[in-house]
């Protein structure tokens, strides 16, 4: 299935490839001699940790990750953008993917195999990326909600400036045109609030540990939910260009 941009929103592009650096799971480069042979050793044991490099670069990765997902959630906390239910929400599920990586964290030192450090590095990445699609989501569903206020008022004004021009006897049949379909598009934006409601109820249930099919599936799901509102937006504010350029002139 093929991820397409949920209009601005680039952090919904990409999600269907998990970009895990080989280094992240490779051992280091390590000095032959007794002392880099000591670094490696376990407390207590007096045994090598086979594992010692890999260990070291999984638990690198997932701070990575960590750090990352910590600045987004600072950022969503002072956002102005959510409406506070959506925003709640939203944090809320952040933190749970934050909880996660730390759970994947804490796994690190008792994993006993390669693969068991990869897949807890893969784990991390995956949790990683359903925080920011439930950001991006939930970012764009809001935005839809709250533009038709915006917009109208903005037509009213418009609409002020138009009549005044035709009193004038400035030719506004384009701007009377493009008015009139920015009346349509804030009537589909409205239309479509009930979908983009939807959305974010349904990318806020996937789970911070969801299987990547699960996260796809819900991704698209929601870039169905919200196109119609996207494309609705765009056109209005087109609309809003084409009247101001008309006016200008």
């Amino acid at each position: 299935m093929r991820l397409t941009s949920l209009c601005a929103a680039a952090a919904l592009a990409g999600l269907a490839s998990l970009a895990v650096p080989a280094a992240a799971l490779a051992a280091p480069h390590v000095t032959h001699g007794h002392h880099a042979q000591g670094r490696a050793t376990s407390h207590g044991h007096g045994k090598a940790d086979p594992l010692a490099g890999q260990r070291k670069g999984a638990a690198a990765a997932i701070a990575a990750q960590t750090r990352s997902l910590t600045r987004l959630l600072a950022a969503e906390k002072v956002s102005t953008t959510f409406n506070p239910t959506d925003q709640a929400a939203l944090t809320a599920a952040t933190q749970q993917a934050l909880d996660a990586l730390a759970a994947d964290t804490a796994a690190v030192g008792t994993t006993t195999t390669k693969s068991g450090l990869h897949g807890l590095v893969l784990s991390a990445v995956r949790t990683s990326e359903v925080a920011r699609a439930q950001d991006a989501v939930v970012r764009l569903a809001d935005a839809q909600e709250a533009a038709p206020a915006g917009l109208t008022q903005q037509a009213a004004d418009l609409q002020t400036q138009v009549d005044a021009a035709t009193t004038a006897g400035t030719d506004t049949a384009v701007a009377t045109a493009a008015l009139a379909d920015l009346a349509t598009q804030v009537a589909a934006l409205s239309a479509n609030a009930a979908n983009a409601a939807g959305a974010v109820t349904a990318i806020l249930a996937v789970s911070p540990t969801a299987s990547h099919a699960d996260l796809l599936a819900a991704v698209q799901a929601a870039h169905t939910a919200l196109a119609p509102g996207n494309l609705a937006l765009a056109r209005a504010k087109a609309d809003v260009t084409v009247i101001k350029e008309a006016l200008a002139h």
